[in-house]
Formats: structure tokens, C-alpha cells, sequence
């Protein structure tokens, strides 16, 4: 088992490094403009297909995730690296299911309306608004914080980890609440 001093002296890993900020930002800006453009789209389904198990399936990736990213935090906290990593990569690939679920399920069908009147509309709204900004303005961050910690570049990694993190959580979070009052 790896313990931190371990992964803290492996050296950068330099392809990671030339090319990380170009492979974020490109894949960033192609995921938000597939998404962008799922409002404009509704594309015919195979008649034996149906998707509408997606929304609950996405409020339990993201729920996932958030159990996985908090179990990142606790082992990194206690200088555990590789279980850090280990989960890391859970979050990681449970987040891109959930984006490539999400797409498949929204360029099918046609957006779920809110019913909630008063003050609990306001909160939803607020969660939703909040879900969807910090999920589309962390995008590059949360990949460009994983290269840096795949490509062995601590500084920059722990630096940006600091507050991509826990706001990567709030995400996670912010989206299964949108879920359970919006079904």
C-alpha cells in the first residue's frame, strides 16, 4: 500500500503537464455545448427503449459520487493516498456515466416542469440554479484537478483541490435534492 510520501515523491508526469489545461478546457466547453443544446433537441426513441428510469438513475449517480468524493477527502486527510485515489476514480467515472446518461436522456425527452408554488418554488429554483452553474463553471476545474493528481504534479493538484472539492460536493449534492422535490 502506497502511503503519501510514497506518491508525494514520484516525479510530474510532463505529457500531463504540457497538455492538461487544453484537454480540460476542450472537453469542458464540448459537454456544455452538447448540453446547451439538449433544450433544442428531442430526438425519436426505438419504441422498445425506454429511459425514464434516467432522472432516478442520475440522483443515484450523483448521490454516489458525493459518498465517493467525501471518502476521498477523509483518506486524503489522513495521508492515505491510494485509497484517495482509489476513490477519486469512483467519483470520476460515476460522474461520467451520469453525464453521458444525462445526455442520452434529455436529447429524448422534453424537460419536467416544477409544480411546487410559494416559498418551496423559490428553494427548488435556487437549488436548480445553483446545481446547474457551479456544475458547468466546475467542469474544467474538476478535470483540470484530476490530471494534475493523475500526473503526479502535487502543488498545482492541492492547490486547485482545495476549493474544487467542496464545491464539487455541493453539485453532487444540489442534485439529488432537485431530484426528490421535483418526483
Amino acid at each position: 500500500m502506497f502511503d503519501k510520501q510514497e506518491f508525494i515523491s514520484q516525479k510530474p508526469k510532463e505529457a500531463w503537464i504540457k497538455y492538461r489545461h487544453v484537454i480540460a478546457w476542450t472537453l469542458s466547453v464540448i459537454v456544455l455545448g452538447v448540453v446547451v443544446s439538449l433544450r433544442y433537441l428531442n430526438l425519436p426513441l426505438p419504441e422498445n427503449l425506454d429511459l425514464t428510469f434516467c432522472p432516478t438513475l442520475h440522483a443515484i449517480l450523483n448521490t454516489l459520487s458525493f459518498f465517493s468524493l467525501l471518502a476521498a477527502w477523509f483518506f486524503v486527510m489522513r495521508g492515505q493516498i491510494k485509497w484517495h485515489r482509489i476513490f477519486i476514480q469512483c467519483a470520476m467515472i460515476l460522474s461520467t456515466i451520469f453525464v453521458l446518461s444525462y445526455i442520452l436522456y434529455h436529447a429524448t425527452h422534453a424537460p419536467v416542469t416544477y409544480q411546487g408554488e410559494g416559498l418551496i418554488r423559490t428553494v427548488y429554483f435556487s437549488l436548480l440554479l445553483t446545481h446547474i452553474v457551479l456544475a458547468a463553471a466546475m467542469l474544467p476545474f474538476i478535470l483540470l484537478t484530476w490530471m494534475q493528481g493523475m500526473g503526479f504534479n502535487w502543488a498545482p493538484h492541492k492547490k486547485l483541490a482545495r476549493w474544487v472539492m467542496p464545491l464539487w460536493l455541493v453539485v453532487c449534492a444540489t442534485g439529488p435534492i432537485c431530484y426528490l422535490m421535483l418526483y
